[in-house]
């Protein structure tokens, strides 16, 4: 078995002894950081903004922030930083979805793009203050390798993944 991670190999030797099964030759083979087109001078959105990066769904904590950009409108008013939201909708989000879509406290503040370009990405990317990760289970964690080849800054959940790919 070929793994991504240590954190990876570690979670599945765990997961045979608990269930009392012998564990299969496996390796570690990190996946390479991607080759970004080069990004546009003109960000998506004018005020600063944060990003997150990964498919809508209940581990990766969209739940978590969306409340936390609350608050921060609550005390900063216009001046709180945006947040944009790059995603597809994954299974189990409808309360993600509905905040996204029906919360008028975020309106204008949390954008949303299902899908867009390498070269889009490297551009919402490269112009965003920094990459928000807070899953609660990642095997890997490639936004924040992706975030991390750009030279972004990464504030993510201390999960053992991201401490081995990320430094």
């Amino acid at each position: 078995i070929i793994v991504n991670s240590q954190a990876t190999l570690e979670a599945m030797q765990e997961y045979a002894a608990e269930e009392q099964q012998p564990m299969p030759p496996a390796a570690v083979a990190p996946l390479a950081p991607p080759q970004w087109p080069l990004a546009g001078n003109e960000p998506p959105l004018q005020a600063p903004y944060f990003i997150m990066l990964g498919t809508i769904e209940p581990r990766k904590n969209h739940w978590l922030i969306l409340h936390v950009w609350r608050q921060l409108i609550a005390r900063l008013g216009a001046a709180a930083p945006r947040l944009l939201v790059v995603g597809q909708h994954g299974w189990e989000c409808e309360n993600v979805v509905d905040m996204l879509e029906r919360c008028a406290v975020l309106k204008g503040f949390v954008f949303e793009r299902s899908r867009c370009s390498d070269a889009e990405l490297a551009t919402c990317m490269q112009h965003a203050q920094a990459l928000l990760f807070p899953s609660f289970a990642e095997g890997y964690g490639m936004p924040l390798v992706e975030a991390l080849a750009l030279g972004l800054p990464v504030i993510a959940s201390d999960l053992p993944a991201f401490r081995e790919v990320g430094g």
